[in-house]
């Protein structure tokens, strides 16, 4: 039977790169077919010929193409790292190794989906927030500057001392109408931002950045949070595949895009070879709880480490998403009250002269 990809194939050699969904529903598939009995070439050839998008379909077709050469399925995913990641192929080869490949590209792809809906939950709760923000910013801006556009000249005209706060925002609204005012703002905010963007490049401003982030209130608790479930998730994945604890640790290194966690997990590892357990190691870092540490514990002690990872995993999913809850109750009311205290200004800038102009 022939197994290849046709020449009239619909797939599409300029297919665009897989979403993280597509990915899930890609090893969710594949798995689903190899545990039913159907070999891997026929499997990848379904997928490549019958694939749901073609992003999916042309990577299947590529898939087939190292399989049919004689390589395992792990190093045709280790050759297409435009797609894949150092993840995806370690686990797979582990599952290739112990026997249990069709389990481990189902639970391949309920990690995708779950990592994924925690980003999307994450992602979406600062968008009202965002929202209201720049909302509010534009409506401010747009009052301000039609109001004592208006009103200036009257208030000027009125020959009446104008107080302090009413003549800072006139002058204000006076400077932001002038071209070569704004020109210089926007070139001296623009060297500004570039500037701190290129500061935050280097080694030193990335690592302070990051540190900043997982330790500002609110968002340095969501973050951190955030952090080790994904963490859990990725270690107990890979544990339950067979990688040993060290490797798995250093392939969950380069999942860590936070300089500051990065070096606390790389600590974590140190100790790790240099004889210590899991439970030492992490209760050094400072990031995890008693409770999270004692589970830990617990997993090294009856051998089910990667149950206890799992379980964490699921709980730290349950506290972002409280701290994504906590976060939205104090971002709205804080957004709220600046607004109202920034038209409160407005409104008084504006009132206190013109009571003076009536009661003269």
């Amino acid at each position: 039977m022939k197994t290849s990809a046709s020449p009239t194939s619909p797939v599409s050699v300029t297919a665009a790169r897989p979403s993280r969904a597509e990915l899930a529903a890609l090893f969710s598939n594949l798995g689903t077919m190899l545990a039913a009995g159907l070999p891997l070439a026929r499997s990848l050839d379904a997928l490549a010929q019958q694939g749901a998008t073609p992003a999916i379909q042309q990577t299947c077709a590529t898939l087939l193409t190292t399989v049919e050469r004689g390589k395992s399925l792990s190093a045709a995913v280790q050759q297409n790292r435009l797609v894949f990641s150092t993840m995806h192929s370690r686990t797979i080869e582990a599952g290739e190794r112990t026997g249990r490949l069709p389990q481990v590209l189902t639970q391949l792809g309920a990690w995708e989906d779950r990592d994924l809906a925690l980003i999307r939950t994450v992602s979406g709760s600062l968008t009202y927030p965002l929202t209201v923000f720049v909302c509010g910013v534009a409506l401010v801006a747009i009052l301000g500057d039609r109001v004592f556009a208006t009103l200036t000249p009257m208030l000027r005209a009125s020959g009446k001392t104008l107080p302090l706060l009413t003549q800072a925002l006139c002058s204000m609204s006076d400077l932001l109408r002038q071209p070569l005012a704004l020109a210089l703002l926007a070139l001296g905010g623009g060297a500004t931002v570039w500037m701190l963007l290129r500061w935050a490049r280097t080694e030193q401003g990335r690592y302070k950045v990051d540190r900043g982030r997982a330790n500002v209130p609110v968002f340095g608790a969501l973050s951190r949070k955030l952090f080790i479930a994904r963490f859990c998730h990725h270690l107990s994945l890979l544990y339950a595949a067979g990688i040993p604890m060290l490797s798995a640790l250093e392939t969950c290194l380069g999942m860590i895009d936070n300089t500051w966690l990065r070096g606390e997990a790389e600590g974590c590892m140190r100790r790790l070879r240099n004889g210590a357990t899991l439970t030492q190691s992490l209760a050094e870092t400072g990031l995890l709880p008693r409770l999270a540490l004692g589970m830990v514990e617990v997993g090294e002690q009856t051998g089910k480490m990667d149950v206890m990872l799992d379980k964490m995993a699921e709980i730290y999913d349950q506290e972002v998403y409280l701290a994504i809850d906590t976060m939205i109750q104090v971002l709205e009311p804080a957004l709220i009250t600046g607004m109202g205290v920034v038209v409160a200004v407005l409104v008084i800038a504006v009132l206190l002269p013109l009571y003076q102009v009536v009661g003269a």
